[in-house]
């Protein structure tokens, strides 16, 4: 029984995640090769210009990392370019309960519309849209449009938090605290 929930949260994931080859070949850089040239320095002259600035001088910061709180699994890619306040990326959230409350076994949420950046010192917070694909004890999956409030925090000197609350009607809330595994990293690009 277990092997076959395992199976189908695999399936749950793959559903979700389209594979490279599904993509096509990578498309060739601009200039020829990725790195030839000098187009990657930053506006005085060195690799990476300042620190947090990109390219053209605006501040633009990674959030990476993944983690478990409770039941939950987390995690995601998040690049924030705080210039412009545009936030792209995914981030998906895994409910396991222990002892599932009626007939859902797991469900496992993909945000990849994401809106309302804030970054204040080691805290980022978003609101986030996606959709939620819960699997049942019969076998069937169910499929909800959802949207959370995730806020973030990179504890540099001890353990990270997170905290999610549902927006509207529907979505997956995660009770604020720390990690009981896992790390998140605010950094600039």
């Amino acid at each position: 029984m277990r092997s076959l929930l395992v199976a189908s949260l695999f399936a749950l994931s793959a559903m979700s995640v389209p594979s490279a080859h599904a993509m096509g070949p990578k498309p060739k850089h601009p200039k020829g090769g990725h790195h030839k040239g000098d187009h990657h320095k930053g506006p005085k002259g060195d690799k990476d210009g300042d620190k947090g600035k990109g390219k053209g001088g605006k501040e633009v910061y990674t959030i990476t990392g993944a983690g478990q709180r409770l039941h939950f699994s987390f995690g995601g890619r998040l690049t924030y370019n705080k210039t412009d306040n545009l936030l792209k990326g995914k981030f998906s959230i895994i409910v396991h309960p222990l002892a599932p409350p009626g007939d859902i076994i797991n469900t496992v949420c993909r945000y990849g519309e994401l809106s309302n950046p804030q970054l204040d010192g080691n805290d980022f917070q978003f609101d986030a849209s996606g959709k939620c694909r819960s699997l049942h004890l019969d076998g069937s999956l169910t499929v909800q449009e959802v949207t959370s409030h995730v806020t973030i925090q990179d504890n540099k000197t001890g353990t990270d938090g997170i905290d999610v609350d549902v927006v509207g009607s529907s979505g997956v809330a995660v009770p604020g605290g720390a990690l009981s595994h896992g790390n998140f990293s605010i950094a600039p690009k």
